[in-house]
């Protein structure tokens, strides 16, 4: 399971109504979507979800005012072949 601050993405989802969820809050896995992630924290993503390939979109090049970390969008998709099974609660 990947450790995260449940707050993290409070800011940019209040101007989206509250459309992010943590992956594994998720009711099911999902096949592909976003990821919104400060500095080097992707790396933790491989380890924790090997079945996701995440392909960096775009570097901000900005630090968040939350954590002051360097913001990166990556979209993920699963990768052939592999098993997507429901996020454990």
């Amino acid at each position: 399971m990947l450790l995260a601050n449940r707050t993290h993405p409070f800011t940019v989802n209040f101007y989206i109504h509250d459309r992010i969820i943590p992956i594994d809050c998720a009711p099911q896995a999902p096949a592909q979507g976003w990821l919104l992630t400060g500095n080097e924290e992707i790396e933790e993503f491989k380890k924790a979800y090997p079945q996701y390939a995440p392909t960096l979109v775009y570097d901000s090049r900005h630090r968040s005012c939350d954590d002051k970390k360097f913001l990166k969008l990556y979209r993920f998709e699963k990768r052939v072949g592999a098993f997507c099974k429901t996020p454990a609660k």
